[in-house]
């Protein structure tokens, strides 16, 4: 398993088939993502990556990691 931002080694991580939580700040999700079936997006309203908080990130990954990927 994986958590990172957005940014190549996430990518990369989806691409060899790891589950990967991937943190978006304003960049757009929709586009950028990760298409590994077993990727899960976290991004705040606002987009701001500092807004997204540890408690956030634990529950989404353990949650992903359990049951399978979700976006939001």
């Amino acid at each position: 398993a994986f958590i990172g931002n957005d940014s190549g080694i996430t990518h990369l991580a989806a691409a060899v088939g790891l589950t990967v939580t991937a943190l978006f700040g304003p960049t757009d999700p929709g586009l950028w993502a990760p298409r590994n079936p077993g990727a899960t997006v976290l991004r705040t309203p606002g987009g701001n990556l500092e807004d997204i908080t540890v408690d956030q990130v634990y529950a989404r990954s353990v949650d992903a990691w359990r049951g399978g990927a979700r976006r939001s």
